[in-house]
């Protein structure tokens, strides 16, 4: 049973990690604030409860992160329109 709190504020951003990936694969997450488009945050899901499609994915592929508390929420949303990786087992992308 875990204990401690998953997210983590620091000076520059918040961190999110959950080794067991319970309840949606999400293992790791880092939000960092920035100007206008400039904001950043990097996402690592995997295992038997990360819903996603078959793999590879047809481009352009849009991702989004939303961060719901049971009283507001928040959205953030990509699209990649090229990959680094995007095959049977694996994608990987770097944002605009």
């Amino acid at each position: 049973m875990r204990t401690k709190p998953c997210w983590k504020a620091t000076t520059t951003s918040f961190a999110y990690r959950n080794t067991v990936g319970d309840p949606d694969g999400v293992i790791k997450l880092m939000l960092k604030a920035g100007m206008a488009g400039r904001a950043k945050v990097q996402a690592t899901a995997k295992g038997a409860n990360l819903q996603t499609p078959a793999l590879p994915l047809t481009l352009p592929v849009t991702a989004q992160l939303v961060i719901a508390d049971g009283v507001s929420s928040q959205c953030w949303q990509t699209t990649f329109t090229a990959t680094t990786v995007n095959d049977v087992s694996r994608l990987s992308a770097i944002g605009p």
